[in-house]
């Protein structure tokens, strides 16, 4: 990994932080992204790794993955930069994205309030399109960069997909009050999993050569191979993870204490059968390190194949006909994308909302703290 840079989302969770430590071990320069700079989590773990590692190349950015203003900022900021002046300036570099932020369970399987459900379906629903968001907005940039460079985009993903095939429309999010959460969390890990695979039709579709012009008079119409692009967009799920899944399914992550009660009461077989954060890390570490077929050259290496799902590190499909189904028709794939759109639109929408809704309580609140109260005027003119 020396000389190879890699932008991690994510990367101070618990399977981000193993990802970002491997990384730093071998030599990669990180941009690990983390909502505020100010945090004492990312001050602390950059010098620290920094240190033990000996790697000088890690660094911390700011960008907060709930914000589309903020996302646009970042990537904005990240494609201007450049190295060298003129004619010779050349776009960063950038070898791989690692979507990290999207894999930790959202909501508790007990005893969720209606206002709390609804603050979890717009956790879920901002985790999927930061991912969305960032994607495509970085795509200019990678690509630029030269065909022959390895480049892969790995979206980590919850373990639950398989419980919302049933119920999946890929115009529409999961938000239904009867749903269980496994179908909650597998609607936004499915539709995560389906835009990935649709990602990487449209780069090997960018990839391919243009057709050549037909002639009438030929009696065979030339037909021009696909090619696969030099991009590989991987989906990875790590499986059942001790911290980032059964702890906030059980409710232990928060203050709950019987959630912490249940967690300490189940923990000798949630040790058994679930993964510490080192094991979860494994399959997204493989789908990075793992040569792809253009850079592999021995026949009995497995290769990494964009659009493919990873788990245990290795390539599985989803059950049953109908899974394989939505993994292969193209107008499914279409549908999430143009859902995504549409609800970044929205989602942009409700936060300049937001912002002016801020901005006007606050300058209301500065013009009552300057305006002297009729009180206290009165006592002004007496004396």
């Amino acid at each position: 990994m020396h000389g190879r840079t890699v932008l991690l989302v994510g990367g101070f969770t618990p399977t981000g932080l193993t990802i970002l430590t491997q990384l730093a071990e071998r030599g990669a320069q990180v941009v690990a992204i983390t909502p505020k700079l100010a945090d004492p989590l990312p001050q602390l773990i950059i010098p620290t790794l920094r240190s033990t590692s000996g790697n000088e190349l890690l660094f911390a950015e700011e960008c907060d993955m709930r914000s589309p203003a903020s996302i646009q900022a970042f990537c904005t900021q990240l494609i201007k930069a450049s190295n060298g002046t003129g004619t010779n300036s050349e776009p960063p570099r950038l070898d791989a994205i690692v979507f990290v932020h999207e894999y930790a369970h959202i909501g508790t399987m007990y005893g969720a309030s209606p206002s709390a459900k609804e603050t979890d379906a717009e956790e879920r629903e901002r985790r999927s399109l930061g991912t969305f968001l960032m994607s495509t907005l970085l795509l200019p940039l990678l690509l630029r960069a030269p065909p022959e460079r390895d480049i892969r985009i790995i979206d980590v993903i919850n373990p639950y997909y398989a419980a919302a095939l049933t119920s999946f429309d890929p115009t529409t999010p999961l938000k239904s009050k009867t749903a269980s959460i496994s179908q909650l969390e597998g609607d936004r890990s499915l539709r995560s999993l389906i835009f990935g695979r649709h990602f990487q039709r449209v780069l090997n579709a960018l990839a391919s050569p243009a057709a050549p012009p037909t002639d009438e008079s030929l009696k065979h119409v030339p037909v021009t191979p696909p090619t696969d692009s030099n991009i590989s967009f991987v989906t990875t799920c790590p499986g059942f993870s001790r911290r980032e899944t059964i702890a906030p399914l059980l409710g232990a992550s928060g203050k709950s204490t019987l959630g912490m009660l249940l967690y300490m009461l189940l923990y000798p077989i949630i040790f058994i059968f679930a993964k510490s954060a080192n094991a979860s890390a494994q399959t997204p570490l493989y789908t990075l390190f793992m040569p792809t077929a253009m850079r592999s050259r021995q026949e009995d290496v497995p290769n990494i194949k964009g659009g493919n799902l990873y788990r245990e590190s290795a390539v599985v499909q989803l059950p049953t006909q109908h899974g394989m189904l939505l993994m292969s028709e193209e107008s499914i794939g279409r549908a999430v994308w143009e859902s995504y759109e549409k609800s970044v639109e929205a989602w942009k929408k409700r936060e300049d909302e937001e912002v002016k809704a801020a901005g006007l309580e606050d300058q209301i609140g500065n013009t009552t703290a300057a305006s002297p109260s009729a009180g206290s005027s009165g006592k002004m003119k007496e004396s």
